[in-house]
Order: structure tokens, then sequence, then C-alpha cells
């Protein structure tokens, strides 16, 4: 395993004697060094730690640091090392591929020949932790628009990639049935009488405009006031209507969701939260914890408030606002959506038990059932565990900032500080297609749709692939989903997750570079090479590296054998982008080996027949498993 583990342990031998050297001489902590020691486009390795020195020793230079530092290393180097230089305050760490190419890439392919194996290799430490992922809680009331779009990806990847590095965990979709979105909905389905004539949720989006405009021109408050409450009561008839309504248009929701290959664990409803009075105990330890007040005078008279004139340690973020109060409860006893979700995150933590009951709602497309939350009154299971996680991450846009700063408020309050640290808000950027700003009340997202993209997707993709390859129907159909549906993903994840989109048929569907088809494209070649060499069985005792390997060989086994802390990195850093980049990285470096290297030569000899095919094979699981990180879909032919 030493080759497929070089780099984890080149960093931790460059780190231990980085700290061997630096550490008691200028208190640097071998955290400090360890983090300082990482891949570089301009060596095999390069450290950092020159600046942490200079940083921490004031006056001194980091190049004369790092110039000083290379003398030290230079006169006992590991023996992987060749040799180091000393640049812009680095120092970049060359490997000598004489010493370590043969057993460098012999251990690669041996541990990647086979895809057991390479699961084993790849085989991260069970964590005892438990992670919710909650996303992307749409609004029952309309289809997904292309931040939705963005939102449901980059849970599915943070999902794949906790679970990957060894983490139980739970995918959450939180469903807000209770907030006036939801109201004016209900209204309009009431009083509009329009016929639906299309999937559920791009109905009731466009009927869900119409009431915008009915209310621009009409008033209508006392109405919405009224329907609001009854749907809050449990058992009225318009509360029925509304769990109705929502559930169907959850329903085409979901159609939108499969059609990404997104899948859920578990569907909770804020009116369960609400009628399982999971609201009032959470209420109850907030009141026990000197969180809230209730005052009986003033602007907020009757209303349950938080004051955080009265709190101590409160983030700048609030401190900073004018307003210093923010309500829990109205004082018509109405809950704020503050509210319910702080007693939501009480339940996910476990401070407030299991208090649902569940029931499935429907086997999905992977085989694996989706629940759905009931309320304490229902008949469904009270014996599922869900909930009560170790660590909760909510993908949610940056506007939610401010609300999930305050939910870890509330835990600091009550003094589960431990709580706040493992809530993990991760926020991102808009979508932007052709300079549209998405607007579910006026309607503009409606030729924006997540439907739609993929629809369009589908049909450019077909039109690609015909004037590139030669496939039947059947090949032409499948391949043009799998790519449509690939390309969109990679273009989505590649950024980070903070960073604005702006979506581009042309970089989306790119077969030469950074694009879910290039890379779908790079595995098809890989496989047809596979295919190929079936013919002659690869000589595993012969596949050992024992000659003077290219350096398009070398940089391609070097890279892959990265495998695993791009993972780790992805994980901690809560970036799917990360391991999306490397996946291109892989495909540019392969795509050079197989155009300039002679991978099935007749005439080579058996060793460089056998290494370089197990090369392919090699690279071959890793994208297997990046793209079931990513999401794309493999294609063995295009």
């Amino acid at each position: 395993m030493a080759g497929i583990y070089f780099y984890d342990l080149a960093k931790d031998n460059v780190s231990s004697m980085a700290a061997e050297l630096t550490a008691g001489e200028y208190s640097l902590t071998k955290e400090e060094i360890k983090n300082s020691v990482d891949f570089s486009k301009f060596a095999d390795l390069s450290c950092s730690v020159a600046f942490k020195i200079a940083e921490k020793q004031k006056g001194l230079n980091p190049n004369q640091v790092a110039a000083e530092l290379k003398n030290r290393f230079d006169g006992r180097k590991p023996d992987f090392v060749e040799r180091i230089d000393a640049k812009g305050g680095f120092l970049n760490f060359y490997f000598d591929r004489q010493h370590i190419s043969m057993a460098f890439a012999r251990a690669v392919a041996e541990n990647m020949r086979s895809n057991s194996g390479f699961q084993e290799f790849l085989q991260f430490e069970k964590k005892k932790e438990k992670v919710i992922i909650e996303y992307p809680s749409v609004n029952p009331n309309k289809p997904w628009h292309l931040g939705h779009l963005r939102n449901a990806l980059l849970g599915d990847a943070i999902s794949n990639l906790f679970q990957l590095y060894g983490f139980a965990v739970e995918r959450q979709d939180y469903i807000d049935d209770l907030g006036l979105q939801m109201v004016e909905s209900v209204w309009g389905y009431l009083h509009l009488n329009d016929k639906v004539d299309k999937k559920f949720d791009q109905w009731l989006g466009e009927e869900y405009v119409q009431v915008n405009k009915h209310i621009e021109a009409n008033d209508i408050k006392q109405e919405l006031d009224a329907l609001s409450a009854l749907i809050e009561q449990d058992g009225t008839y318009e509360s029925n209507l509304a769990r109705k309504i929502a559930l169907q248009c959850l329903t085409a929701q979901y159609e939108t969701a499969f059609s990404y290959s997104l899948y859920h664990d578990v569907l909770i409803w804020e009116s369960d939260i609400v009628r399982s009075h999971l609201l009032e105990k959470s209420m109850d330890i907030l009141q026990k914890g000197g969180f809230i007040q209730k005052p009986a005078q003033g602007k907020y008279a009757n209303c349950t408030i938080i004051d955080f004139n009265s709190l101590a340690d409160v983030p700048e973020e609030i401190e900073a606002m004018e307003e210093k109060a923010k309500v829990l409860i109205r004082s018509n006893g109405a809950p704020t959506y503050l509210a319910k979700d702080i007693a939501f995150h009480m339940w996910k933590f476990g401070i407030v038990k299991n208090i649902f009951k569940y029931k499935q709602l429907m086997v999905q497309p992977n085989s694996k059932p989706l629940f759905t939350s009931e309320s304490v009154y229902s008949d469904g299971n009270d014996e599922l565990n869900f909930g009560n996680a170790n660590k909760a991450i909510n993908i949610i846009d940056s506007r939610q900032s401010y609300l999930q700063t305050l939910i870890k408020v509330a835990f600091n309050a009550i003094g589960r500080p431990e709580l706040a640290f493992a809530l993990k808000h991760l926020s991102y950027g808009e979508v932007v297609l052709e300079a549209a700003v998405l607007s579910g009340r006026k309607g503009t997202w409606m030729g924006y749709t997540a439907d739609l993209l993929l629809e369009q997707a589908e049909q450019k993709a077909r039109s690609l692939i015909k004037s590139k390859f030669e496939l039947s129907k059947d090949e032409y159909d499948i391949i043009s989903k799998a790519i449509a549906v690939s390309a969109i993903k990679f273009e989505f994840l590649k950024q980070s997750p903070e960073k604005k989109i702006i979506f581009s048929w042309d970089n989306a569907l790119n077969f030469n570079a950074n694009s879910g088809p290039y890379a779908q494209y790079t595995y098809a070649r890989a496989s047809r090479i596979i295919e190929k060499a079936s013919s002659k069985r690869i000589d595993e005792a012969k596949a050992n590296f024992s000659y003077n390997i290219t350096d398009y060989e070398f940089d391609l086994i070097k890279e892959m054998s990265k495998i695993r802390s791009v993972i780790e990195k992805s994980v901690l850093e809560y970036r799917p982008s990360v391991a999306v980049l490397y996946a291109n990285e892989l495909c540019i470096l392969f795509t050079k080996f197989y155009e300039n290297v002679r991978i099935l030569d007749s005439d080579a000899n058996e060793t460089e027949y056998s290494s370089r095919l197990a090369l392919v094979i090699s690279f071959k699981y890793c994208m297997d498993l990046l793209f079931s990180v990513i999401g794309l879909v493999p294609l063995n032919k295009m």
C-alpha cells in the first residue's frame, strides 16, 4: 500500500522533518507545520513553513528563512527526494524518479487492479458520528428553479463525500408547509378554479404568480390571515387540504429530483413540528436557559422574544444590527419561522427526543424507501431512528445566514456550545442563466426550471453526439440523457459553493475540456482500451513498471496517488468542487498519456504492455469513485 499512500506518507515525512528542524526554535505547533505541506503545480510537494516562521518572528524575510531551511534539509533529505529548492518563500520538493518510480507505480497498480481492492484502499475509518444533511428544502408550491437545483446538487455531493469518508449520513428534506407562500397557494386553489393541465408543481407555481397579481390589486389580507389560522389547526378541512396540495406538489418535485438521480431518507414537515408539540418543548428549554423573554408592554408586548441585550458573547453581525430583539412567538400565539427552526434543530441534535411518527411515502428509483414525518397523533411508526445527530449541515442560500447564526446563539445560551460548533451552514451563490433573476412571486423562474434545463440539455447533447459519434437510436437516447445530467452536475459543482454561477451551454457541453461530457468521453476511452485488450490477459507479475517510464505515465500515477487526500480535503472544506476539479485534472493527464504513449503497442515488451494496461485500469477505478461522488454517469461507449 506504500505507493497508494505515497503522498500522505511524503507529506508526513516532510512535515515531521520540518517540525524537527523548526518547531522548538520558532515556537510553531506540529499542526501548523503539517498544514504547511501540500501539493503544488510547481513541484511534487511544497512547504510554506517559512511564511509561518516569518509571521511569528517579526522582521524575518520568508525568502531568507526558506533559503536557510533548504540548507538544513539538504543535509538530511528523505530518500525519495531528489532535490529541494527555495523560491518565493516556499520550499519545493522534487521526487527522485529513479529511486521511487518503479516501486511507487507498481504499488499503485497492484492495489487498484481490482474494484474490490480499490474499495479496500479507499476505505476510510468508520466514524461513530451521525451527520444530518438538509437539502434542498424547497417550498412545496412551485417547481425547482436553478437555485434550488444547485442546492440539491451540493447537498447530494456533500452527502456522498461524508458517507465515503466514514460518517453515517441522513439526508433530510425540510418541508415548509405553513408559511405565507403555502397559505397564498391554498387560497388560489380555493378561489381561482384553474384546471390542473400540466405537471402539478409547474401548475401550482404559475397559480401562485396569479395569486400575487391578485393581491397587488385587491386587499385580501384578512382572508389570508384567517386561512393561515385554519391551516395551522390540526384536523380542519383547510389544514388537510394544505397537506394534500403540498404533498402533490412535493411528489412532482421529486420527479425532478429523480431525473437527476437525487434521493433522500426522510421528509420533515413544518406542520408536524407544530402539531407534535416540539415547539412548546423547545420553548420550555429556551425559557429555562434564560434565552427568551415575554414583555408585558412596549413594542413587543405579549410576544416571546430574544433580547440580544441580555445575552453574552453575541456575534458581531447581530451586535451591529439596529434591531436588538427577535420575535419567536407573536402576540397572537403564532410562531415565527425562526422559532420552528430552532425547535427543529433541537430535535436534530436530540435535545428534544424523537417525537414524530413516520410513514413510508414511496420507494425511490434507487430502491431505497423515502419516509415522511407524521404528527404524534398518526398511526405511523415511531421506532425509526431519524434525527439525534452529532453534526448537522444545512445547505441554505446566503440570505439565511442571519437565521442560522441565531440558532447557534440559542445553543450557546442554553449551555450547549458544542452543538453550535457542530452546526454548519453551507451557503451558496446564485445561478444566472442568460442574465435572468429568479423570483417566485413574479414568476421569472418559469423559463428556467430544473426540468426545462434538463430537457434542453438532452436536446443539445443529442444534437452534439449525432455529429460526433455513430450510435444506434437506443444508444442515442441513453447516452444523450447521461451526458445531459452529467453536464449540468459538473458545471454546477465545479465552482466553489460561495461563487456565483453563470451557466454556459458552451462550457457545460464541451467535449474537450473541464466538463461532464469531457470526463465521460475520457472514461469511455479507457473502457475501450480495456475492451480491446481483453483478448490478451494482463500479466500481473510483469505489470511492475520496471522500465524507464515516460513523464506521461509518471504524472498520471503521481496524480492518482492523491485521491485519498483529495477526498479528505473535499470533506473537511465542504467543497465538492475540490473533487470535481481533481477529476478534470486526472482526465487531462490521462488524455496526454493516451495521446503520447502507445498503450497497446504490439511491439512493446510484456512488461511495458502489462504496466500501461494496469495504469488504464487504475485510472478507470479512480474515475468510478469520483463519478459516484459527483453523481456523473459513467459511459463505456461514446
